[in-house]
């Protein structure tokens, strides 16, 4: 890993413009559908066990 490619570590997050928010968003969104998946995934593990 190492150095920074385009500035954008950390450090520099009080910088943040909208195209940063809206990579945010599209992170968060990702987030919350794979959290919808392993959802189900458990609940179809829990109705097969019973």
């Amino acid at each position: 890993m190492g150095e920074p490619m385009d500035g954008t570590d950390e450090e520099d997050d009080g910088l943040a413009g909208p195209h940063d928010r809206e990579y945010r968003a599209a992170m968060v969104q990702e987030a919350e559908r794979s959290a919808q998946y392993a959802v189900r995934q458990m609940q179809q593990r829990i109705g097969q066990a019973s």
